[in-house]
């Protein structure tokens, strides 16, 4: 009986979702999709490719499913799907007809998500074609596609007030460089959050907005560099570098005010980040880059590795060490439980420990109300 009751409870608790976070990687030259313990411990995979390529994940609000894009052939452009947290039920929600599909960010009610993607259309005068890029709303519950702006943009993030989305926007399309916009949930009252930088040489590109849990601050990535000419060689002709001058993470308000610089290493370049802890500390992934110095030529970057930043003490804490490129990274609350319905409160973890320890009892005086039957 006592072993019957084991399988219960475990069948019971393999139910729930320990992983907090999901994030994408490549090695060996296979790209996937991994769950993980907010400890970096328990690395999951869910979905494998050597030529799909899956990434850009997204938890939904209420940890049910997971959000990413991926190729829909070996040679096709980017469809988003959505799949459960386990990588089963594989949905294809998007069509990819002519059009390159980009990052995504979940509405707070988990009904909806904005994206952005870039089509190739005739030029208005003639003489070839142009890009096409918009932001768009895509509805899971009818699959209408909204178009809420024709701004180029980069990574964005819904508020979870439901109130705004923030976005990166280049500044021109194909250009360097790049700075922090903001507008409405529908598209209204688009406005650039921080003054784009204005230096002739410096390049600063800012980059993946995301707001807090609160609504009320902003986290972001701050790129410095320059392009310079490292003159001619007979094999690969004239050479321009990069050459990286910091990285920096900051945090400011919604008037683009700085309220916080993060202590991180400035040769860290980031490849993608979030809140965590419910606002206490930094999510984010990142590679270690020389500064002030020309990349050496065929020698391939750093892998990406993920790290905690605690926001009252400054301690980072990294979470995986392994030679994986780690990239996209979404953190979710254990708050939230992971069968909880669409559009239902998330269920708390403190009532779910008294529904368990309710269980539990009741298992207890089954087993022993079974054990007096049996011995009769």
């Amino acid at each position: 009986m006592r072993t019957l009751i084991a399988c219960i409870l475990i069948l019971f608790f393999t139910t729930i979702v320990n992983a907090k976070i999901v994030f994408d990687s490549k090695h060996n030259g296979i790209h996937g999709i991994y769950v993980m313990d907010d400890d970096g411990s328990n690395i999951t995979p869910l979905i494998e490719s050597d030529t799909l390529r899956p990434g850009n994940c997204r938890w939904s609000p209420n940890g049910k499913q997971i959000l990413f894009k991926r190729r829909v052939s070996e040679h096709g452009n980017y469809a988003i799907y959505l799949m459960n947290t386990d990588g089963t039920n594989e949905q294809q929600i998007t069509d990819v007809d002519g059009i390159s599909i980009r990052s995504t960010s979940f509405s707070p009610d988990g009904k909806s998500f904005v994206f952005h993607s870039s089509e190739s259309v005739p030029a208005p005068h003639g003489g070839g074609n142009t890009i096409k890029w918009s932001i768009n709303i895509l509805h899971l519950k009818n699959g209408k596609i909204e178009q809420i702006s024709d701004h180029a943009a980069t990574a964005k993030h819904w508020s979870p007030d439901g109130k705004y989305i923030a976005f990166a926007k280049p500044r021109g399309v194909g250009g360097y460089g790049g700075t922090i916009w903001i507008m409405r949930a529908n598209g209204n009252d688009v406005r650039e959050l921080i003054p784009a930088p204005l230096e002739d040489r410096l390049i600063i590109h800012r980059w993946y907005p995301k707001f807090s849990p609160d609504s009320q601050q902003i986290l972001y990535t701050q790129r410095e560099y320059v392009w310079e000419n490292l003159g001619k060689d007979e094999k690969h002709g004239t050479i321009i570098a990069l050459i990286h001058k910091a990285h920096r993470y900051i945090i400011c308000d919604k008037n683009g005010s700085t309220i916080k610089k993060l202590n991180i290493p400035l040769n860290w370049e980031c490849i993608s980040l979030d809140w965590m802890d419910n606002g206490k500390s930094v999510l984010f992934s990142a590679r270690e880059v020389e500064l002030n110095e020309p990349p050496v030529i065929g020698e391939a970057p750093l892998p990406g590795n993920i790290y905690k930043y605690h926001l009252a003490t400054n301690k980072i804490t990294q979470l995986t060490h392994n030679s994986w490129d780690n990239s996209i990274v979404d953190w979710i609350s254990d708050q939230t439980y992971a069968v909880s319905p669409v559009g239902k409160q998330p269920i708390q973890w403190g009532k779910l420990k008294a529904f368990l320890n309710t269980r539990v009892k009741a298992l207890k005086t089954f087993s022993s109300s079974l054990s007096v039957f049996l011995s009769n």
